[in-house]
């Protein structure tokens, strides 16, 4: 036993004899980093953290971040001049989201990444996310009455809307890279939209207002075809896409009865399998979507309980969930030509001598790709 003691010690001196000490009140914490396209090239992004917004007895009347925008010939040397803006050391520990201009994301992606993966005062669980038709420069700066720091403010409205609607999705960085580097595959990201003049919304007022003039949301999911934003699905397809992908931890369809009643039902879980068969030399895939949902809402103020009415609510459920999803399958086929859903893996997976034969053709064969689709509805509960 005092043997084992004695090694373990000698194994743990490396750790400990490299782990730096930090005052925080000696840090600038980074809480969100932007990249986006400029004339000479592009500019990283970082938000700041303002420490007096940290103590409650301390009132002063300032932002509780502060922006600064870097050109520089790569991300580090960026990272580094922000030296020269900052009156303390940057802290990146701990920052919550990455943020992608949409003109930079259409150029790709990877080589910004590499950075991320090898700086070692970075973790790997902040969101990876674009921003649709804007920059993250304006995304930053935008002032949110539900929470003074954008970039954490960001964040959580993306979890947020994962978790309650199936709208957002949550990717880091090691994910990414996954994606980005499996043959014959290609991804989605989140984004984040802004409604509403950016200008305005980076001034103080705009926090303010019980309506503001401009705010940001959770928008449609990003399309990737290797490391480059090629286009955007809509909302509905995004969410068949996360049904797809097992992404459903909550979410909503709304469908009309036989006598024009608008029902609402709430999905309160999901579970999907996929299986590839090779048939006449041609992949068939099978996707099979098992559904539970609760009828929440009758516009008609008339709920029922009869077998014919629990019989239509769940056939016309699953006719729209089935709809989204078939939708989002021939958008990636025909439109981007994108296996966002790694498709290419599964044939991998489970036909390796297939995939071997088709590997350098498949951008051609994914289009083609027959895929059966089929969802199974139950209802749990009728209020």
């Amino acid at each position: 036993m005092k043997k084992f003691i004695i090694i373990l010690i000698f194994i743990l001196i490396p750790f400990f004899s490299g782990c730096e000490k930090h005052d925080i009140n000696r840090l600038d914490v980074i809480t969100a980093i932007g990249i986006d396209k400029t004339e000479n090239g592009f500019a990283v992004i970082i938000q700041a953290l303002n420490q007096y917004i940290l103590n409650p007895q301390r009132s002063v009347d300032i932002a509780p971040v502060t922006i600064k925008k870097i050109e520089a010939s790569s991300v580090h040397e960026a990272i580094s001049k922000s030296s020269n803006h900052l009156t303390k050391k940057y802290y990146l520990n701990h920052f919550r989201i990455l943020i992608f201009g949409e003109d930079v994301a259409r150029e790709g992606i990877y080589k910004f990444l590499n950075f991320f993966l090898n700086f070692y005062a970075t973790q790997h669980n902040y969101n990876i996310i674009v921003v649709d038709a804007g920059t993250a420069e304006d995304l930053l700066k935008i002032h949110s009455s539900l929470e003074l720091i954008a970039g954490i403010g960001i964040y959580e409205k993306i979890y947020n809307s994962e978790r309650q609607y199936g709208l957002g999705l949550s990717t880091n960085l090691d994910t990414l890279l996954s994606n980005i580097i499996l043959e014959g595959s290609h991804f989605v990201l989140s984004s984040m939209k802004i409604f509403g003049d950016p200008e305005k919304g980076s001034k103080g007022d705009n926090r303010q207002s019980i309506s503001p003039d401009t705010y940001v949301a959770v928008s449609n999911l990003a399309v990737f075809k290797e490391d480059k934003l090629i286009g955007w699905l809509t909302e509905k397809e995004s969410i068949g896409y996360q049904y797809v992908m097992n992404n459903i931890n909550k979410s909503v369809v709304t469908i009309v009865l036989d006598d024009e009643s608008v029902i609402t039902v709430s999905i309160v879980s999901n579970k999907t399998k996929i299986k590839v068969n090779i048939e006449n030399d041609s992949p068939l895939i099978e996707i099979k979507c098992q559904t539970k949902g609760n009828v929440l809402e009758d516009m008609s103020g008339m709920t029922k309980f009869t077998d014919e009415y629990i019989e239509e609510i769940q056939v016309k459920t699953a006719y729209e969930i089935t709809k989204m999803i078939e939708d989002c399958m021939i958008k990636s086929q025909k439109e981007f030509n994108s296996d966002i859903f790694q498709f290419s893996e599964r044939i991998h997976r489970y036909h390796p001598k297939y995939w071997k034969n088709i590997i350098h053709n498949y951008d051609s064969i994914y289009p083609n790709i027959d895929i059966k689709v089929t969802v199974n509805v139950k209802l749990e509960r009728i209020r």
